[in-house]
């Protein structure tokens, strides 16, 4: 079983990978916390890190061609924030009263 998705390959083995992290506390570090934690538990965090920087990856060649095709995402969630609008209308209120 060279490939395939990590948590079958955990499931698999957990019989061999329990055996070996008993013998020490390296063992259990290196066989069942490291490769469940990073492998299995952060993996949809980590695809998702890909996806931001695959999206900032593109906004950039879009920016250096000038192709305007990708919007600035932060620019129109600036632009639709309601904390935003409520924080400038009290700016407004105290640049009134000054």
């Amino acid at each position: 079983m060279a490939g395939g998705v990590p948590s079958t390959l955990f499931v698999t083995r957990l019989a061999q990978l329990i055996t070996i992290a008993r013998r020490s506390p390296l063992g259990a570090y290196q066989y069942i916390v490291h490769p469940g934690l990073n492998g299995i538990v952060l993996l949809p965090l980590k695809l998702f890190s890909t996806g931001i920087l695959e999206l900032s990856f593109l906004k950039a060649v879009d920016d250096l061609l000038m192709r305007l095709g990708m919007p600035n995402l932060l620019r129109s969630l600036r632009r639709q924030s309601p904390h935003r609008r409520a924080l400038r209308g009290g700016l407004e209120r105290f640049r009134a009263l000054t």
